[in-house]
Order: structure tokens, then sequence, then C-alpha cells
């Protein structure tokens, strides 16, 4: 089943939503998590003009997600999906 997934930042009033999906099922999520994990790196990259989001790896939802990141590099995110559900930034035991 198809579940649209989001990131949100809640460093901003009010909180910013990601304007496209970054993922499309439950099953994108450690890979979702592991971008969020290494952002730090990939805004480091892009500002050293490595775009960090032009490779065809992963495809659009990973290039949505990585411009989102490089937005809000220091950022509370959360992953939400399209029905306003959130999901944990760290695999629960098990996942």
């Amino acid at each position: 089943m198809s579940t649209y997934l989001y990131l949100q930042c809640d460093s901003h009033s009010p909180p910013l939503q990601s304007a496209h999906e970054v993922g499309q099922h439950l099953r994108d999520l450690p890979r979702i998590r592991e971008e969020i994990n290494h952002r730090e790196d990939l805004y480091r990259a892009h500002q050293h003009g490595y775009l960090g989001y032009e490779s065809e790896s992963g495809g659009y939802f990973t290039r949505f997600l990585r411009e989102f990141l490089i937005q809000h590099p220091h950022c509370d995110l959360k992953i939400v999906d399209e029905y306003g559900d959130t999901h944990p930034l760290e695999a629960k035991e098990g996942e």
C-alpha cells in the first residue's frame, strides 16, 4: 500500500513541510533515516559546490529529500505521512 512520506521542520513557526514526497512506502523509512543521519555531510558537500542531489540514485524522492535537508541542516525534523502520522527518526528495535 502506498503511503506518501514527507519531512517536516519544527524549527520554524509554523512548521514547514517538504513540498514534495520524500518516499512512497513505509519501507522507504530506513533510506530516509539514513539520509537524515548524514545531512551534515550532505550540507558540507553542498557548501563546497557538490549539489548532493543530482544523482539519479534513489530517483526523485531522494532528490526532494536531499534538497529539503540542505535547506534545513540543523533543524528539528520529523517524518510525517500523508495521514498526519509521525514516524520516528530512529528505527525501533526489530525494524
